[in-house]
């Protein structure tokens, strides 16, 4: 019985261990990851590019003119620039730097019989000078002062030294002098030919000069710098020669550096009308009566 006992025990264990045997393994549990999220960096986008706008007209030049200008500041810089000094009514001597008055008109291009500019200034203020005045003013300017210009007038009224201009207005050449009335031109190499009537020659600033006339006498003659002249018309760079012609036909000649030298070679009223030339010890040879042309080689 004993022995009976312990082979059923054996066969219970035995029994036992195959069941556990067959019996399928848990599924081993992996870890899983947490999904990765992937978030884009936002698009940024560039607001188009503007231009620049560009740059207003700080001067207009208006009136009897064959073309009216709206010029920017870099029109007047594209100019040539020139520096010098003048002696204000008030200030005295100062230093300006800008651009010649002279070169703007002439870029409009001045009517004939013009009598007058008008400067007007941002605020409105306005002031006038005789157009004569200004052809004979070489040294005329448009100057630059910070974000304004400003007016120099050399040897006229303070109130012609306008501030802040804006606009330059030519008044009058409705109706161009005849052909026939032009009593004197500069011609030839230079930047501006000119042509004046009498009385606009006689309206430019004057000198009184002494000469010994073809007598051998001593004279006061009262005429317009030649100078001046030349100035207005700008000979070229590689100009060297100077020709006066009368109106018979006679011609005299000198070089423009001794011209250029001179401080009191004019050209003088005559009584009956017209110019004669006037150089103080130059030969009785450049002494023309009847000048009509000034040529420029």
């Amino acid at each position: 019985m004993k022995r009976f006992s312990i082979l059923l025990l054996t066969i219970l264990v035995a029994l036992s261990l195959g069941l556990a045997a067959c019996q399928p393994a848990a599924p081993e549990v992996v870890p899983t990851e947490a999904p990765a999220v992937v978030t884009e960096a936002p698009v940024v986008t560039e607001a188009p590019a503007t231009e620049a706008p560009a740059a207003g007209p700080v001067l207009t030049v208006a009136g009897a003119v064959d073309q009216e200008l709206a010029l920017t500041d870099a029109d007047l810089h594209a100019m040539e620039v020139v520096k010098l000094t003048a002696e204000h009514p008030k200030k005295g001597p100062t230093d300006y730097e800008g651009v010649r008055l002279s070169e703007v008109l002439a870029k409009a291009g001045v009517k004939a019989g013009a009598s007058k500019l008008v400067f007007t200034a941002s605020d409105g203020y306005t002031s006038e000078v005789p157009y004569a005045d200004v052809k004979a003013c070489a040294d005329c300017l448009v100057a630059f002062d910070g974000s304004d210009l400003i007016m120099v007038m050399p040897g006229m009224p303070s109130n012609t030294w306008a501030k802040m201009v804006v606009k330059i207005e030519v008044v009058g050449g409705a109706v161009e002098a005849p052909a026939a009335e032009i009593a004197l031109k500069i011609t030839g190499a230079v930047a501006s030919e000119q042509a004046w009537t009498d009385a606009e020659v006689k309206a430019m600033k004057t000198l009184d000069v002494e000469a010994t006339n073809s007598k051998g006498v001593k004279e006061t003659y009262t005429g317009v710098l030649i100078t001046d002249l030349l100035a207005l018309a700008q000979p070229n760079a590689d100009a060297t020669t100077v020709v006066f012609v009368a109106d018979d036909g006679f011609t005299a000649e000198i070089s423009l550096e001794e011209l250029n030298a001179c401080v009191n070679c004019i050209l003088s009223f005559r009584s009956k009308g017209g110019f004669s030339s006037v150089l103080p010890d130059f030969p009785g040879s450049l002494q023309v009566k009847g000048v009509v042309d000034i040529q420029v080689k």
